[in-house]
């Protein structure tokens, strides 16, 4: 019977899924925006964010007070090196187009947050996300960026209070806060739960804050800490210990391994929303306790996945259509894949202990959620190969 999980059809990232936009306004009513889409976060193609940027870049040089326009010069700009994961390589770029919004727009909204969202969360810019909220406060992306500013000065109810209301934008897919209450439901007491960011992390701070849903767990958020001080007080306010001569400037694998090594005794999950990348790393020690991974030797999970699943998640509202858009349905469809390896495991251990008409009605859920994604035939083999 399998102990561990191959990673193969679940961990989808909602990194590809996101939407987010910035709704803002020209300090020139009389200018005319180009007719082009705004970038939007992984939505394009590398090449088509090259295109909007050389539009963009081409409207900022023909009316420099635009702040709108400036605006999506760097949100193409960035998501074009992001795309091409080249952004720290060029971080200097990006720089010299925030330093030239000062220069034309340095009072508007889009200077204000781009100035904080360039930074990586340095929290000495925290006036300038303070201003940025003061003059669009129910933006999203604010609110996201608020949220994580609350949450690396371990304010978790303000934390808490900015994911609510971004929750209350509708620009938060239905499906993250049920999604994030099963993640707490798949770990331990005490445990350590390593998340990406704003599309992850942030619905599970949220369960905990305002719902007080599982508040033993610590959750670390990987996506706030890319400025070494923020790691240091983000893995603190976790209880871990940091590695010795801790001076490297990338929280990478080989991070990871020595701050593993560091805190033996602790009981570390991954949430399966990670890049695959970086579990693939941890692959020989990462065992499926539901919608997250336990790591260590020789864990034994089954039994304990087959409560998480079958007992403490709610997994009624997977049989229930999304009622907003289009893009939430799709969202839903596909991170919703990572329920199928635990459904699947899970019914394999009914059938074990005699609970047939369990099993089988964990296995029709898991069929029924490969069909909204696209993948039934694959979720067929997988149930077919026990």
């Amino acid at each position: 019977m399998l102990k561990k999980l191959v990673l193969t059809l679940c961990c989808v990232p909602f990194l590809g899924l996101l939407h987010a936009q910035m709704n803002s306004g020209s300090t020139d009513a009389s200018y005319v925006a180009p007719a082009l889409l705004e970038p939007q976060q992984l939505q394009f193609t590398a090449d088509a964010y090259l295109s909007q940027e050389q539009v963009w870049k081409n409207a900022v040089e023909n009316k420099k007070n635009v702040a709108s326009a400036w605006g999506n010069y760097y949100k193409a700009k960035r998501y074009r090196m992001e795309s091409n994961n080249e952004r720290e390589e060029h971080q200097a770029e990006l720089d010299a187009v925030v330093a030239e919004m000062g220069r034309y727009v340095g009072t508007s909204f889009e200077y204000h947050y781009i100035r904080y969202w360039n930074s990586d969360h340095d929290l000495s810019l925290g006036t300038d996300l303070m201003l940025a909220y003061a003059m669009q406060p129910t933006n999203a992306d604010v609110l996201r960026q608020l949220a994580g500013y609350h949450a690396l000065r371990g304010e978790k109810k303000l934390a808490g209070e900015n994911i609510k209301a971004w929750e209350s934008t509708n620009e938060m897919p239905a499906c993250l806060m049920p999604y994030a209450y099963n993640v707490l439901q798949s770990t331990a007491q005490g445990a350590i739960l390593f998340a990406n960011g704003e599309f992850d992390a942030f619905p599970i701070l949220a369960q905990q804050s305002n719902k007080r849903v599982r508040e033993d767990v610590q959750v670390v958020v990987l996506g706030l800490m890319k400025r070494p001080e923020n790691r240091a007080r983000m893995l603190r306010q976790a209880g871990l210990i940091l590695p010795e001569n801790d001076s490297v400037s990338v929280f990478d694998a080989v991070y990871m391994e020595r701050l593993l090594a560091a805190n033996p005794t602790r009981k570390v999950y991954f949430c399966m929303t990670l890049e695959a990348s970086f579990l693939q790393a941890f692959q020989a020690n990462l065992f499926p306790t539901g919608l997250a991974f336990r790591y260590g030797t020789n864990v034994e999970n089954l039994a304990f996945l087959r409560e998480n699943v079958g007992v403490k998640m709610k997994l009624g509202y997977l049989k229930t259509a999304s009622t907003k858009t289009a893009f939430d349905r799709n969202a839903s469809a596909q991170l919703q894949l990572n329920y199928v390896l635990p459904l699947v495991l899970a019914a394999r251990e009914y059938d074990g202990v005699g609970n047939k008409k369990r099993a089988l009605e964990l296995r029709e859920l898991a069929r029924g959620l490969g069909r909204d994604a696209g993948k039934e035939a694959v979720v067929n083999e997988l149930i077919g190969g026990e």
